[in-house]
């Protein structure tokens, strides 16, 4: 995840803070996250470093899970299409596996 952030531009991950917020209220644990790794990678990239939580920190990973494949096609849906663009695919992606390690631990 940390390297698939890093490769993203500014703009991009603005825009996936953005529609994470604008998702909140399909999977409001979810989306926090999402919204707490762009900040953070923002953040790091303007000199403030400090820990990403990890989504278990958050959430438990059925609260974490819950309805977060849904929040996610929307975010893919929103952000350009059901890949999203090349640049954001493989953060995309690691969410995707993401929720796939907490769905096993519902």
């Amino acid at each position: 995840m940390r390297e698939a952030l890093r490769a993203l531009p500014n703009d991009a991950l603005h825009a996936l803070r953005d529609v994470s917020i604008e998702m909140g209220h399909f999977a409001p644990s979810f989306t926090a996250w999402i919204k707490h790794v762009a900040d953070w990678e923002l953040d790091r990239r303007g000199g403030m470093h400090y820990f990403l939580l990890f989504p278990e920190e958050l959430a438990p990973p059925d609260e974490f899970a819950r309805d977060a494949r849904r929040a996610l096609a929307e975010i893919r849906r929103a952000l350009g299409g059901a890949g999203g663009p090349d640049i954001l695919a493989s953060v995309l992606e690691a969410l995707g596996c993401l929720l796939e390690r907490c769905e096993r631990y519902r």
